[in-house]
């Protein structure tokens, strides 16, 4: 019988009693049942265990008017496997947040909740974006610009930037916002020593990047 699930739970990703960080193993257990629990069957599997499928609702599968084009696609998937899926990925995504949450509160950074804001959001994959591009200890993208303080400094900036008036950027629907941090920050793009610092966010406040000096610069 279809039911909604802490999939997580049941996985063994997120049990009560181990903490909450992301480990080998939880991943491994995440891995190893979704494989054996969640594998799509083939459509000659699916076909021949519909009557079986369509016992496990509470309506009758066959009452569909098929010549709707909304439903077309009715008996190409297994609906009940495709819903614990999606169950699976919603639980697993809400835990990410967490986790998410739990790192940028592990910053020795003040007011970290102005980071977690609708209208002005940093992700963890959107941190690990701007440190793998413009982070000076990662030496990847030597042509991008870099900053030289420490991940905690960057943080706060970003959280600063969250006060600053935004301004469109050209053939984008994306938005941009400078702060001056009145000191050396790092280096932009051309090597020149940078003091100012552009985040730019989507249209609902999502920061997309950070780096050094300024989109024109």
């Amino acid at each position: 019988m279809l039911r909604r699930g802490r999939s997580c739970l049941e996985s063994g990703c997120r049990s009560p009693s181990e903490p909450q960080e992301l480990t080998h193993v939880s991943f491994l257990r995440w891995v190893i049942y979704t494989s054996f629990t969640f594998n799509i069957q083939p459509m000659s599997t699916i076909n021949n265990n519909r009557e079986a499928y369509n016992n496990d609702f509470s309506f009758d599968i066959n009452t569909v008017n098929h010549n709707d084009e909304k439903f077309q696609n009715t008996n190409n998937i297994n609906e009940e496997q495709w819903i614990h899926i999606l169950f699976l990925v919603s639980d697993t995504q809400i835990w990410l947040e967490e986790l998410q949450t739990k790192l940028i509160y592990q910053l020795p950074v003040k007011n970290k909740k102005k980071l977690l804001r609708k209208s002005h959001y940093l992700s963890a994959s959107a941190l690990a974006h701007i440190l793998e591009r413009h982070y000076f200890k990662i030496p990847r993208y030597p042509n991008a610009g870099k900053f030289t303080i420490s991940v905690a400094g960057i943080v706060s900036y970003l959280r600063d930037a969250g006060t600053q008036i935004t301004t469109s950027i050209n053939n984008s629907c994306n938005v941009q916002r400078v702060i001056d941090a009145k000191q050396l920050i790092g280096f932009d793009k051309y090597g020149k020593p940078a003091s100012v610092i552009t985040v730019i966010s989507d249209s609902g406040g999502k920061i997309i990047t950070a780096f050094p000096g300024t989109l024109n610069s």
